[in-house]
């Protein structure tokens, strides 16, 4: 009688009929995690953390100003902080604020007052106020975030 090896009479072992079909299974298998992969690849899925950046920007033509702003409930003052001829600036940035209020006032003889706030680096919102002959100027800004994106919609 021949010496038959139970591999390849088709039966494993322990006695069970091999399945021909199942070897082809890892590699549909690896094409399923594949096109997966592809599909979520592009989504950002993990929960992030980073702050929303506030900057304000105030710019003032003709003299030095000075100011407040209340983030969220937290008054700080502030003044011009550079002067380049008579062009005065100052520059704040913030982190993880949901409101700010900013409200400025200059010197007497200045042309021009103007504040801006970015977010991200974008710029949500800007108000000026003029002066012909040169005054003291009044400027009052508020950015709740988010409130771009509802003006998007209307």
């Amino acid at each position: 009688m021949p010496d038959i090896d139970a591999q390849s009479s088709g039966f494993p072992i322990n006695g069970g009929p091999i399945s021909r079909a199942g070897r082809g299974a890892p590699a549909v298998m690896r094409m399923i995690v594949a096109a997966c992969a592809l599909v979520f690849a592009p989504l950002d899925l993990s929960c992030s953390d980073d702050a929303e950046k506030i900057k304000i920007t105030v710019i003032c033509n003709g003299a030095p100003f000075s100011g407040w702003y209340d983030a969220d409930g937290n008054v700080e003052y502030f003044s011009d902080e550079s002067q380049s001829g008579v062009i005065y600036s100052s520059t704040i940035t913030l982190e993880d604020v949901e409101e700010v209020e900013v409200d400025i006032t200059t010197g007497d003889e200045a042309n021009s007052l103007t504040a801006k706030i970015y977010r991200d680096g974008e710029k949500v919102k800007s108000s000026n106020t003029y002066s012909t002959y040169g005054s003291v100027l009044y400027l009052n800004v508020t950015y709740t975030l988010g409130e771009e994106d509802s003006e998007d919609e209307e």
